[in-house]
């Protein structure tokens, strides 16, 4: 029975249970997709360090690198899928651009409210622990049926973003209300969080596969780019919703 990922990190496995690479180099382990993960979330941290470093001593240099995220967050998700073999490096620069992006993100978040960052933080390490409980223990199961209402689940967010984008070219004033109406956004933050948290089952799923069918160990590398992926997903849906309901009470 094949199990796919939301996650197009992890796509790439389409063979559960079989033994389609040959066991005659190492292959990846869940000790060495754990080590990886860590390492791409330190790279995260430093890479804002040097950033905030540059940005006080060489502001071009760090001008250029702010702009250059983006994109190269986008090249990097594609080429880091399409060449597994070099994974390593494109998930180093996309850890090192996001860490840009989501550093600046939340210290202007931290400015209207303290502590925010270290409260989300604490609540993405919260969530992707009692994710791997709920599936190493079972309780989370990923079945075809499971599978098939969380990609409904993906699809129906993906189209409603569509209908409210173009609704929203088409009328400013309905975006402006949308996004006045603090129980709607909050109901989209909780969504969207919930939406990341499933994606995480289906991530560690797809990493189990990656070991149970030896693949190679740079794949290790893909994996926990996948990961990385779903994590900064949950980072930023908890900063959107903490700052809706730190908003609230000012």
């Amino acid at each position: 029975m094949a199990l796919k990922s939301t996650n197009p990190m992890f796509n790439k496995f389409d063979h559960s249970g079989s033994n389609e690479y040959a066991v005659e180099y190492k292959t990846a382990t869940i000790l060495g997709i754990s080590i990886k993960t860590i390492i791409l979330i330190l790279v995260i941290f430093a890479s804002f360090g040097l950033f905030m470093f540059l940005l006080n001593t060489f502001p071009t240099i760090a001008l250029v690198l702010w702009v250059a995220s983006p994109i190269l967050i986008i090249l990097c998700s594609i080429f880091g899928y399409v060449f597994p073999k070099v994974s390593s490096i494109f998930s180093i620069i996309y850890a090192a651009s996001w860490g840009i992006l989501l550093g600046l993100i939340t210290l202007s978040l931290n400015e209207a409210f303290p502590g925010i960052g270290y409260i989300a933080s604490l609540g993405t390490m919260l969530i992707f622990i009692v994710m791997l409980l709920l599936y190493t223990n079972k309780k989370i199961r990923v079945t075809n049926t499971f599978i098939k209402i969380f990609a409904s689940f993906g699809i129906t967010i993906f189209i409603t973003w569509i209908a409210v984008f173009i609704i929203g070219l088409i009328s400013p004033s309905f975006m402006e209300q949308l996004s006045s109406s603090w129980p709607l956004m909050l109901l989209v933050s909780v969504v969207l969080l919930a939406y990341g948290a499933l994606c995480l089952v289906m991530d560690f799923n797809r990493a189990y596969l990656i070991v149970s069918s030896n693949a190679p160990k740079h794949y290790e590398w893909v994996a926990a780019f996948g990961l990385l992926v779903s994590l900064i997903w949950i980072y930023i849906q908890l900063l959107r919703l903490l700052a809706l309901i730190l908003g609230r009470r000012k």
